[in-house]
């Protein structure tokens, strides 16, 4: 990838285009109200930049179409099969391989076959679908990342020294990279044999949330001492020695829309995981997934691991914080995998109990048809008094998705959305019945921007 000063380029040419959706301000305040100010719950045909995830929503490439072309479709022991596993048992160096339809397919598999009643699960920070996985077993999570420091490159460590403090009643850990709950940031190789050093004295098995392992292992290669030289495939490789075993969604960092596996050499847990999964996610050898997204996902493991595509990736990431930056959006740093806006002072007249970040995703929909995600940033640990959250409002890149040119409407729309920061108002729920994605709410204003609510009483009285 050609680098310049001034200039991040895509190391890839775009073959294929999208159209943006058109949505009128008018139709994107519509459309809000109709899904219950919860921009999560909008139609994706009337959102104009969608920043929610990096899940399921990449681009795939020229290769990876071609493949599932030639894809096999057999039932039992397909030839696509055989390259995924391939694929999955060079990248890991893990012997035996079992896909599913995604990544929470394979935590669920795992816990039903490792975890029983009272089993204690300690974590550097667990996505929420892992923690519910856990409890639905009768496990308990504990997550322990590292101390907060503005100069720490690797905050999405875990904090092996409360572990240690805790090691009786642990009987299980999983390791988060990067480290989803702690704003994106990586994970170090010295953490990580820190750890296994720790558990295997103990015997306590270790697993690894390798939803992001390629961005994770270049952070590692960029920024931890004694592997600036190493080649990304040789940093993978040593990440997954430190672990017994690694469930992955395919739909990140194995750049297709679908999929993704569970690898370990441990022949017994492999075998409870197959047997357990033929009620719900099929045979151990499709998993749930047609031979075209095999083949997919087989060759997207293959280009995650391109290291300029993983240096464009961090680039286009980082100078996204930095073109906020510049527009005065407060933002969490380090900047790990994706962006992450601090609401609270973004919003600060709006209470955190009057959900900021909603109504920060809120206003950027309507702005400017920009829907991004919010939720609540974990500081502290589960051991501290009282784990403290701070409203958070989450920005992710669709990988091979979007331009800079998009980033700098995104910030354009912020612009305008922080000049008139003290307008908006905060959000109440208008019922308590919840679904996965919230309870229906309602502005405390009658809008999310005063001006409108202003404009709607004037209607109100004509």
């Amino acid at each position: 990838m050609e680098r310049h000063p001034y200039l991040i380029m895509e190391p890839f040419k775009i073959k294929v285009v999208e159209p943006l959706p058109k949505v009128t301000r008018e139709e994107r305040v519509g459309h809000l109200m109709a899904a219950g100010f919860e921009p999560f719950c909008l139609q994706a045909r009337h959102v104009i930049m969608d920043l929610c995830t990096d899940s399921g929503t990449c681009a795939m490439s020229q290769n990876q179409w071609a493949a599932m072309m030639g894809a096999d479709e057999s039932y039992k022991n397909s030839t696509s099969f055989e390259r995924f596993k391939k694929s999955v048992q060079t990248i890991t160096k893990f012997q035996y391989v079992i896909p599913v339809h995604q990544g929470r397919a394979a935590e669920s598999l795992l816990f039903r076959s490792v975890l029983k009643v009272g089993s204690v699960v300690a974590s550097n920070g667990l996505f929420f679908t892992t923690e519910h996985n856990i409890a639905h077993q009768g496990g308990k999570c504990i997550e322990i990342p590292c101390k907060e420091s503005c100069g720490n490159k690797f905050g999405g460590n875990i904090d092996c020294e409360q572990l240690t403090n805790i090691l009786d009643d642990v009987t299980t850990v999983v390791i988060t990279v990067t480290n989803n709950e702690r704003a994106g940031q990586p994970v170090s190789i010295d953490n990580l044999k820190r750890l296994q050093h720790i558990c295997t004295a103990r015997s306590i098995p270790v697993f690894m949330d390798g939803c992001r392992f390629a961005e994770n292992a270049f952070f590692i290669k960029e920024s931890e001492p004694g592997f600036q030289n190493k080649p990304i495939p040789e940093i993978v490789a040593e990440m997954f020695s430190c672990v017994n075993g690694c469930f992955v969604s395919a739909k990140k960092d194995g750049l297709a829309n679908t999929g993704g596996f569970f690898a370990t050499n441990d022949k017994v847990l492999f075998d409870k995981m197959t047997y357990e999964m033929l009620w719900s996610e099929g045979s151990p050898e499709y998993g749930g997934l047609s031979g075209r997204d095999l083949d997919a996902i087989a060759t997207g493991l293959n280009e995650v691991i391109d290291e300029d595509y993983l240096r464009y990736r961090a680039a286009i990431t980082r100078e996204f914080g930095e073109i906020l930056k510049r527009a005065n959006v407060p933002i969490i740093e380090p900047i790990g995998c994706a962006i992450h806006v601090d609401a609270e002072k973004a919003l600060p007249h709006i209470s955190p109990a009057d959900y900021p970040a909603r109504a920060l995703n809120c206003a950027l929909y309507i702005e400017g048809g920009v829907k991004g995600v919010h939720y609540s940033y974990k500081q502290g640990s589960t051991l501290a008094v009282g784990l403290q959250k701070r409203e958070v409002l989450r920005l992710s890149l669709p990988r091979r998705v979007y331009t800079l040119s998009h980033l700098l409407y995104v910030s354009e729309v912020f612009k305008r959305v922080l000049e008139k920061a003290d307008s908006i108002s905060g959000l109440k729920r208008f019922s308590e019945k919840i679904n996965y994605s919230g309870a229906p709410m309602v502005p405390i204003l009658g809008s999310i921007f005063a001006s409108d609510a202003k404009r709607a009483d004037a209607d109100t009285e004509d």
